[in-house]
């Protein structure tokens, strides 16, 4: 190519441009503008977001996270500030798959939640789910967020990441009976209501703010190690909880049954407990009609008991267990 020639005939001129960075500075539309428009322009799942167009073979759903879009995130607070739980990114992992999959059995496997994910009133953050293929036919996963520095550039963080996959047949599937069920029930003697449990769970997890839609305990039955549970799903949700395989204050709602067994031992801690990971989490379906919740081999583990192990099923009426949850709170 003949750029001389190609440029001949036009006036031109060399200019000098500064050798350092410019200012550095972002400009975005504030204000409900932009909440309506970026809702216009999605048609993604309202949890998920959309699933982004990539030349490889990972599957990235991206969505924005602000207490208007999701409601349930204005009801999780600690000492003030939104904290989005552990239980909503095993949410949003579960929705992935059931986008990617359909209906099914799913497996997630070994999950850690290295940070929290904490952010003001007023803030938007993007959030990626991220799916990557393994030859093995499983899945790895992360759940990562856009977070502002100083300056005005975005730095990614991660809070979530471990493994899934889908299985054909739920023959792993346990079967809780009525039988089953009344041996709990006979073992687990001390019966207290939902608000009566909530009233004290605040009051002792000093920092920890509950709304409606992380209270699904209605009646709970607790024993040496373990706890019978009959959930109640909150008012507030009876339009919302379609969009989820399972709802992410349900998922929390189980998490907060493990204070129940040490409900006396918890006056005299200091710590707030949330949950720091998951060995093994099963879902089966999701749960028609009345849920009940059993939480089993519950103990203390630490020089001081800075961790509660323990698992626990999730199942409806017909007493067959939808979820199997092995669950590590530290």
């Amino acid at each position: 190519m003949d750029w001389e020639g190609f440029d001949r005939g036009y006036s031109r001129r060399k200019v000098e441009l500064p050798t350092y960075t410019f200012q550095r500075q972002r400009y975005w539309v504030d204000g409900e503008g932009a909440v309506y428009l970026r809702e216009r322009e999605s048609k993604g799942h309202p949890f998920l977001g959309n699933r982004l167009s990539l030349a490889h073979s990972d599957v990235i759903y991206e969505s924005q996270f602000d207490v208007k879009a999701l409601s349930f995130l204005r009801d999780h607070k600690i000492y003030g500030r939104v904290v989005v739980p552990g239980a909503s990114h095993i949410a949003m992992v579960l929705s992935g798959l059931g986008e990617e999959f359909g209906t099914g059995v799913y497996v997630i496997l070994d999950v850690e939640f290295p940070n929290a994910l904490v952010f003001t009133q007023e803030e938007i953050r993007p959030v990626q789910l991220i799916l990557s293929p393994r030859e093995t036919g499983e899945y790895e996963f992360e759940v990562c967020s856009l977070e502002d520095d100083d300056e005005g550039y975005g730095e990614w963080k991660l809070h979530a990441r471990g493994t899934a996959k889908k299985e054909e047949v739920d023959s792993a599937a346990q079967i809780i009976g009525r039988d089953q069920v009344v041996k709990i029930r006979k073992r687990c003697q001390q019966e207290r209501s939902g608000n009566d449990y909530y009233e004290f769970f605040t009051e002792e997890e000093e920092g920890i703010e509950l709304g409606p839609r992380f209270r699904w305990i209605d009646r709970l039955w607790v024993g040496e190690g373990e706890v019978f549970c009959q959930m109640r799903m909150p008012e507030e949700l009876r339009l919302e909880v379609g969009d989820y395989q399972l709802y992410p204050g349900l998922i929390d709602s189980c998490f907060q049954l493990f204070g129940a067994v040490f409900s006396k031992g918890m006056q005299e801690m200091e710590e707030v407990y949330v949950p720091m990971g998951l060995g093994e989490f099963r879902f089966y379906r999701p749960g028609d009609g009345q849920l009940w919740c059993y939480v089993s081999n519950v103990r203390l583990l630490g020089e001081s008991g800075e961790t509660m192990l323990g698992d626990i099923a999730l199942f409806d009426e017909e007493k067959k267990s939808d979820r199997e949850i092995q669950d590590e709170i530290r």
